[in-house]
């Protein structure tokens, strides 16, 4: 029988703050976490028929969701019960506030929940499967909790999240997703291989030892994109939500003069710095014309970009895309150890159809290798 991609029972983990800039994940809970929808209707009626409406329209909807923290730490309160201006934390005291006339959209973040799985018979790990997750995008905590002190009772701290509907363009009115769509290969499955597409004659994919290695020969620019995420080509993909994450790790690099290799987002296949194609790249790259060994984000078809000498190998590259058309921001950071991450270049009012690596060598001299270890693609 079919089964609920979200499970049919059983605990769950919520994280607060999911893909910002400190997420925290405020698990164990004791009791049930709560998803409340509710749509408002209001009856239409005329003179002899009764009670009976003829007519209803929606006056809208409301979200709620509701979290009883058990055995939280004081960082988890801080960042929930004790949020911006409902309290303070300062050493091991977190002293709560009395708040009004305080707005709270202008503050919300997003929160993803992922059901627990059941691991000898407790449930000891989230769900990795993120079409198994629900992901809400504005919420801002308050607070509605009663602590006992008895016998028996458990003490529980009940925090409520005020939901709020999407405003970004495009995405106006959407409240939450049952689904995340979450994608990544890690290149250790060769039968994955033939997913990636390159533009014709433009360079080789090499997949061995759970390493993609792209080359190029001189004077070439090549580009390759996943062909096959959401069943889809992946050069027609635009955002699917108000949030895009794009993450990959050069594993190595063989440096030579005038060479590139990163993350390529832009809306043609072909000579994607060329000021006609509207290209953006962020990449690992050398060019002894310019003195330059280390990072460089192209800002092509708009005024600047930025580098700078960073040399550490492997080096983990990010696109962050937020909102959709004309408004798009785009963040281009970086990272030497995968999880702490530095903004290189923040990019704006720009639309793409593509998003792949990249890997480029535009003077005539050696050939370039770019082993990338893996390819993530994030939605919310």
């Amino acid at each position: 029988m079919p089964q609920l991609p979200i499970g049919d029972i059983g605990p769950c983990e919520v994280t607060w703050d999911y893909g910002g800039a400190t997420p925290v994940i405020i698990t164990p809970h004791l009791g049930k976490v709560t998803v409340r929808m509710a749509d408002a209707v209001t009856d239409v009626f005329i003179d002899g028929q009764g009670i009976a409406p003829i007519e209803a329209f929606f006056e809208g909807s409301t979200v709620e969701l509701e979290v009883p923290m058990a055995r939280s730490t004081l960082s988890q309160l801080a960042n929930t019960i004790g949020y911006r201006d409902l309290g303070t934390l300062a050493g091991n005291v977190l002293t709560l506030h009395n708040v009004a006339g305080i707005e709270m959209m202008a503050h919300a973040k997003q929160i993803v929940i992922k059901p627990m799985l059941n691991v000898g018979g407790c449930s000891v790990a989230p769900n990795p499967d993120p079409h198994s997750w629900l992901l809400f995008y504005n919420c801002h905590p308050w607070r509605d909790f009663e602590l006992g002190f008895d016998r028996s009772g458990q003490r529980v701290h009940m925090v409520k999240f005020k939901l709020f509907p999407n405003q970004d363009t495009g995405y106006e009115g959407d409240y939450f997703q049952e689904g995340v769509f979450n994608w990544i290969d890690d290149f250790s499955d060769a039968a994955r291989h033939a997913d990636w597409t390159d533009e014709p004659n433009n360079g080789s994919i090499v997949e061995a030892g759970d390493v993609l290695t792209l080359a190029v020969a001189n004077g070439v620019d090549g580009n390759w994109w996943e062909a096959n995420i959401r069943n889809a080509p992946f050069a027609k993909l635009s955002v699917p939500t108000s949030k895009l994450t794009v993450i990959t790790k050069l594993n190595s690099y063989t440096v030579n003069d005038e060479t590139n290799a990163g993350l390529m987002i832009g809306n043609t296949l072909t000579i994607p710095d060329n000021a006609g194609g509207y290209c953006y790249s962020l990449a690992r790259m050398r060019d002894d014309g310019l003195g330059k060994n280390g990072l460089d984000a192209i800002d092509v078809g708009t005024v600047g970009a930025q580098y700078i000498a960073v040399t550490t190998l492997p080096i983990w590259l990010r696109m962050v895309i937020s909102g959709s058309g004309v408004g798009q921001t785009i963040s281009f950071d970086y990272s030497t150890n995968g999880s702490n991450w530095i903004t290189l270049y923040i990019a704006t009012g720009f639309t793409w159809s593509i998003i792949g690596l990249h890997a480029k060598n535009w003077g005539a001299l050696n050939a370039i290798s770019a082993p990338f270890e893996y390819f993530e693609y994030i939605e919310g």
